[in-house]
């Protein structure tokens, strides 16, 4: 079982709900990022560049992954796919301090937050990630290729483990759809694991997915017949860190501890 108590909950919860704010401020603020006075038009980006609809998904992962990698003493590359959103792993690095190790310029400081809101959605950091980040190693905007990266990435690698962030709008590409059979390819002796999650909003840039339009089962199905073994995770912003979730999960604790030191060809996950 994972070690889960009252205290790492509420460090995970702060983190999501940190990340959100600083997610959604570093759109629009070059000043007052804080909300230290009460904010006035110098204060605001012209234009505001960027997108928030990916990022409290991101956020929760990250969040519960950190929970995760702390209780299993272990680490995982992520590799993030969802469009633009590239706030989130910016963030994410600037707060556990691989950012500032990378540019020491910018410290953990408030001076060095302000430094890194006026550096997003310029020549030092787009909008969308990139390897200008620390961990990051591909760059967004061009979807369907996470699920690829994060598999090449464990290969001939068996101590490694890769989780991939696919947004529901990216897993239509062509890319990202024929991916999916990286389940038939990693060898459970000599290659690294790969998780993916699938961030189901429901919501592409100009439609509706087409996993939001399926049923459940029928979403399962799918995946099963690709060689993978779907978990669910459905929560309401205020359930998010007060009730057992993915990260509690016997199911996760067993397949992260493992690898796939158990698995057999085909692999499921």
């Amino acid at each position: 079982m994972v070690r889960t108590d009252e205290n790492e909950t509420q460090a995970a919860a702060t983190i999501f709900h940190t990340l959100n704010y600083l997610s959604a401020a570093i759109l629009y603020l070059k000043d007052n990022i804080l909300l230290d006075r009460p904010l006035t038009a110098s204060d605001l980006k012209q234009p505001p560049l960027g997108h928030w609809g990916t990022a409290p998904a991101q956020n929760l992962v990250w969040a519960g992954l950190d929970q995760l990698f702390k209780n299993y003493d272990t680490s995982a590359l992520v590799v993030t796919g969802p469009g633009h959103g590239g706030q989130v792993p910016l963030l994410n690095s600037f707060l556990e301090g691989s950012y500032t190790k990378a540019y020491p310029e910018v410290p953990q400081t408030k001076a060095g937050l302000l430094t890194l809101f006026r550096r997003f959605a310029t020549l030092h950091h787009a909008t969308h990630p990139g390897p200008d980040v620390p961990g990051v190693i591909q760059t967004g905007g061009e979807l369907g290729y996470t699920l690829a990266h994060a598999a090449g990435a464990v290969l001939d690698s068996p101590g490694t483990r890769a989780v991939a962030l696919i947004g529901d709008g990216e897993a239509e590409t062509g890319p990202l759809a024929a991916s999916w059979q990286v389940s038939r390819v990693l060898n459970p002796q000599h290659d690294g694991a790969v998780f993916p999650i699938v961030l189901r909003n429901g919501f592409a840039m100009a439609s509706r997915t087409v996993f939001s339009e399926m049923a459940p089962e029928a979403v399962e199905a799918f995946f099963d017949s690709q060689g993978w073994a779907p978990l669910w995770v459905s929560l309401t912003p205020a359930r998010t860190f007060t009730t057992p979730c993915i990260w509690h999960s016997p199911k996760l604790g067993i397949r992260w501890r493992l690898g796939r030191e158990a698995l057999t060809s085909p692999c499921r996950y």
